[in-house]
């Protein structure tokens, strides 16, 4: 899977990421891999290859529970929308291109 591939399928798991209007509980910040495997839309697999190939560094906040490394549920939600902006701007400056005089 390349990268484009992997942004795409990033920007597609939006919908599943919790609004800002959702309560806070601390103790839900933290996702294991499998956990984060499902917010991004991905194979359990595939985020071990990930962790592994060190693609999941970004969303690492040094957190070691039980030996496990943990997740930044905060951190998946940033590059989500960071991505998802990205994406909806290519969009828009590609459809202001093709507009012609």
């Amino acid at each position: 899977m390349n990268e484009k591939q992997t942004e795409r399928e990033v920007a597609n798991s939006r919908e599943s990421v919790p609004s800002e209007e959702d309560d806070y509980n601390p103790e839900e910040d933290w996702l294991n891999q499998r956990e984060l495997a499902r917010l991004l839309g991905i194979a359990p697999e595939t985020a071990s290859r990930w962790a592994k190939d060190g693609r999941l560094k970004i969303f690492e906040h040094g957190m070691v529970i039980g030996g496990k490394r943990k997740y930044s549920r905060k951190l998946v939600r940033e590059y989500q929308e960071m991505k998802f902006r990205q994406a909806r701007n290519r969009m828009r400056k590609t459809l202001q291109q093709g507009e012609g005089p």
